[in-house]
């Protein structure tokens, strides 16, 4: 899914679109590991960033200036 589509399906409230950024996890989480990280801290640093991104997003004057990954 392209990254402008998950955040306009963000700004109209459709928040299950989220899940669609959850295959960057496995990402986050060998750069983690391999940063001496437990797959654990992996999980914490994704759901906050994830928490965090929600909350930019939905502000009107938000603007995307990198990829979602």
């Amino acid at each position: 899914m392209k990254d402008e589509l998950i955040i306009d399906e963000l700004r109209r409230g459709r928040s299950q679109v989220l899940k669609k950024v959850y295959v960057h996890l496995g990402t986050v989480t060998r750069m983690v590991i391999n940063n001496s990280g437990s797959e654990a801290d992996a999980d914490d640093l994704f759901q906050e960033a994830m928490i965090i991104f929600h909350r930019n997003v939905i502000k009107p004057d938000f603007l995307l200036t990198a990829s979602i990954k």
